[in-house]
């Protein structure tokens, strides 16, 4: 029995090691996010996790500017009803934040963001 243990954590440790790091990636606490204040998009971010595994809605606020405080994060979405949505948001200037969302399962929306000059 204890050949196979070993046998098995040789298999599974090249699925972990990426680029000299553990590869362990950290889900988000709540299934979905509705952010609308500045303070909701960063206190998200300081939570650390990269893996929203349901919808991040980032919506009808006037009080975002950035979504800096999102950068940790690699992946939304999942199941059914989940993904992205940035919509009508009157200060958002750029989408910086999210420059390492890799994956995005389920819907992307993105519209009605007045000062969103590009998708860079």
């Amino acid at each position: 029995m204890g050949m196979r243990i070993v046998a098995q954590l040789f298999f599974l440790l090249p699925l972990l090691w990426v680029e000299g790091a553990w590869a362990v990636g950290v889900d988000c606490a709540d299934f979905g996010y509705d952010l609308r204040f500045q303070a909701e998009v960063d206190a998200l971010g300081a939570t650390g996790c990269d893996r929203v595994r349901g919808y991040l809605y980032i919506r009808n606020s006037t009080d975002i500017t950035n979504l800096d405080g999102l950068a940790n994060l690699t992946s939304v979405g999942g199941p059914m009803g989940a993904g992205l949505s940035i919509t009508n948001n009157d200060a958002l200037t750029n989408l910086d934040g999210l420059r390492n969302i890799t994956r995005v399962e389920g819907y992307l929306a993105i519209r009605d963001n007045d000062v969103l000059a590009n998708l860079d």
